[in-house]
């Protein structure tokens, strides 16, 4: 499962994103839940004012590498909820949709790939810092 930090590496070419295209080669079936693309969307194209159409042909990439998927139903949406409430502190300051995608995970019995340092020593991630490929 391929989180919003590690697409943004990889298209932004840099060292730890060619490790994590690596992994997503090297695996059999990947997953792109949709949550990661909104999260592509505003923390990344927007946030950093690169245009629509690179945002586009990045998508296709994301599409041809991952299958998206939409598993957000009321218990993945509590689960996270429950599991925000009792890891987010001011030192580890996970997302809400990180939440969401260590609980897609944990459901799928997948990886998720990440560069977020809270997902460091998660049980359910393969977590690349990008200062250290």
């Amino acid at each position: 499962m391929v989180d919003t930090s590690a697409w943004i590496e990889v298209f932004r070419a840099s060292e730890v994103g060619g490790v994590i295209l690596e992994h997503i080669k090297l695996s059999d079936k990947n997953l792109t839940p949709t949550v990661v693309l909104a999260e592509m969307r505003s923390a990344y194209y927007r946030r950093d004012d690169i245009d629509s159409e690179s945002f586009y042909d990045d998508l296709e990439i994301v599409k041809r590498l991952s299958d998206i998927v939409n598993e957000i139903d009321e218990r993945i949406a509590i689960s996270a909820g429950d599991k925000h409430g009792k890891i987010h502190t001011p030192n580890n300051n996970i997302s809400q949709i990180d939440c969401i995608l260590w609980i897609l995970a944990e459901d799928f019995e997948y990886k998720v790939i990440s560069t977020d340092g809270h997902f460091k020593d998660c049980p359910v991630a393969i977590y690349l810092d990008k200062r250290e490929p």
